[in-house]
């Protein structure tokens, strides 16, 4: 199963996500402030902050929760090992 069955985990994913769209917005708007500080206004007019948003959400948004998704499924995976190793024998 792609994503995770217990409702608990699902919430973790799920809440997850406002706090890397803050991070990432917040990230963006540092970079494209240092470096129209540090090479010039005409930076907030360039392809970084117009079409740069694209490589922003890429590495701060789906990378995270990609990586957030299969360490949830795996301990999702681990929990059930228990049960799922035991043979049933019919008389």
């Amino acid at each position: 199963m792609f994503f995770c069955a217990h409702p608990g985990k699902r919430a973790v994913f799920i809440l997850a996500v406002i706090p890397l769209g803050i991070l990432r917005n917040g990230f963006r708007v540092f970079t494209i402030g240092e470096l129209c500080v540090h090479l010039g206004p005409q930076m907030i007019n360039s392809p970084i902050h117009r079409k740069g948003g694209a490589g922003y959400f890429w590495s701060w948004s789906l990378i995270p929760l990609f990586i957030l998704l299969v360490m949830l499924q795996k301990s999702e995976r681990a929990g059930g090992k228990s049960t799922k190793n035991l043979r049933i024998e019919h008389a």
